[in-house]
């Protein structure tokens, strides 16, 4: 691509997305990249190869990252933290697809391992997840230990595992609202959502 066809490429996607996000990350044909509300670039990388990583580096940044239409290839997981918001552009416009062999979670929050700390107040919408089963063996489309959280307008088809695992986790995982949810064709079950009972001693 000419340097004139990428500036017009750029400033195209530039222009579907006003902030106040905190960072935006958008692709073209090679580049991946993430910037924030001013403009200054946060992190690059090649398309296809590193967008979750960029993703995660836009999550480190800010707490609203917006991600542009288009197909972004998930090697690793896409990690959350407290307060992230993360869109997309819209249901069909953005895209996560789970890598060839990745044989991960696309997104995650929380410690999903080891169960020993959760993620709060996260808000996860308007974008397609496409878990490519044909080509993994394992992995969630969302694998979340979560509170205080919103996940909503999703489609999520083809998942290893489960579309939505909302993991009880041991810790606090209440006031948790999903709607608007679409989960196709999971390997395993569309949603599994555990709850935590704390066991007191009587007075």
């Amino acid at each position: 691509m000419d340097a004139i066809s990428y500036n017009l490429a750029r400033s195209a996607i530039l222009r579907r997305a006003e902030p106040p996000y905190s960072a935006l990350v958008a692709k073209d044909g090679s580049t991946v990249w993430a910037e924030d509300a001013s403009g200054k670039t946060i992190a690059s990388g090649e398309s296809g190869v590193d967008d979750a990583s960029v993703i995660n580096q836009a999550i480190q940044s800010g707490q609203f990252v917006f991600l542009a239409e288009g197909e972004y290839i998930i090697k690793e997981p896409i990690r959350l933290q407290h307060f992230t918001r993360l869109w997309g552009a819209g249901i069909g416009k953005t895209k996560l697809k789970l890598a060839d062999g990745a044989n991960c979670n696309v997104i995650e929050g929380g410690d999903v391992v080891e169960h020993k700390y959760n993620v709060m107040q996260v808000d996860i919408g308007y974008f397609t997840i496409d878990g490519n089963k044909d080509n993994n063996t394992s992995g969630n489309g969302i694998h979340i230990i979560c509170w205080d959280s919103v996940i909503h307008h999703l489609d999520i088809y083809k998942t290893p595992e489960k579309g939505v695992f909302r993991d009880g986790g041991g810790s606090s995982v209440d006031d948790t609202t999903l709607f608007r949810i679409r989960v196709r064709a999971a390997a395993r079950t569309a949603f599994r959502l555990e709850v935590v009972i704390l066991h007191q001693k009587p007075l």
